[in-house]
């Protein structure tokens, strides 16, 4: 929003509660209780007026993924949850749309881009099914906790590298 993306769509059923303010450094306590995609909307449109944002207070799911995605040069996943990762990836190597997929745990964060999922593979390739990260619970961010410093790391890269994707600039990502 800050440097002038167009368009922005943002996807998220939650509430903001107070275990999220310190790895959401969005929000704060006049948030709590508020759906988060539309709080967010708020704060990024104080930032600049100029953009186009919609806004879906739902959570994404087999049925209104189709809806909520099409169209998008670029899906970045911020979900904390395997079952929504993995539905999204889906999506995005069936609709053959670039898929930038960020995530914590502990002190450790990662950022993969799936810009061309048939002949480079996608994040399922990579990390196998739902059932093989159920197995591996003890690695979960109850388990392990997160670092809210991570948090802004890797939210930070994620933005900058998305940036670069969509001004088709080179990032390390995409091996460009």
């Amino acid at each position: 929003a800050g440097i002038g993306v167009g368009f922005l769509s943002l996807i998220d059923g939650d509430d903001v509660e107070l275990s999220n303010l310190p790895r959401q450094l969005t929000f704060d306590m006049d948030s709590l209780d508020l759906n988060k995609s539309d709080e967010l909307m708020q704060r990024l449109y104080a930032q600049n007026d100029d953009i186009d944002i919609t806004v879906n207070p739902d959570q994404l799911d087999k049925f209104n993924i189709d809806e909520l995605l099409i169209g998008n040069d670029l899906v970045l996943d911020c979900t904390d949850n395997f079952d929504t990762r993995l539905l999204i990836n889906q999506w995005c190597v069936m609709n053959v749309v670039p898929l930038m997929s960020a995530s914590v745990i502990g002190w450790q964060g990662q950022l993969l881009l799936v810009d061309k999922p048939a002949e480079h593979g996608c994040y399922e390739c990579l990390f196998g099914g739902l059932s093989d990260q159920k197995a591996n619970a003890q690695q979960s961010c109850s388990t392990m906790g997160i670092n809210p410093a991570m948090v802004g790391v890797v939210g930070s890269y994620q933005a900058n590298q998305a940036l670069r994707y969509l001004l088709k600039l080179p990032t390390p990502l995409s091996n460009k």
